[in-house]
């Protein structure tokens, strides 16, 4: 799981296309049979992208629910939405 800390409002205003890009963009959201998860301090948020092709593919998927969230399972503590 990828971890994103939130970004300084003054450093910020200075990026560069470049480095907002790496800062905020997430490539390779989408992996076959994979769960690709990418958790944000703004908002403690996160973002996860399923691509099941040949296999049904569980949510936690290669997700430690008790060492990234403290929870035995990710909706635990947590709601859903799904775009």
């Amino acid at each position: 799981m990828d971890i994103r800390y939130s970004a300084n409002q003054k450093d910020f205003k200075r990026y560069t296309t470049e480095e907002t890009r790496a800062e905020f963009l997430i490539d390779n959201l989408y992996v076959d049979d994979q769960v690709v998860a990418v958790y944000s301090h703004v908002d403690r948020m996160v973002t996860l992208g399923c691509k099941p092709v040949s296999e049904a593919v569980p949510l936690d998927k290669g997700i430690d629910c008790m060492k990234n969230f403290g929870t035995a399972y990710i909706l635990e503590r947590r709601e859903i939405g799904i775009f």
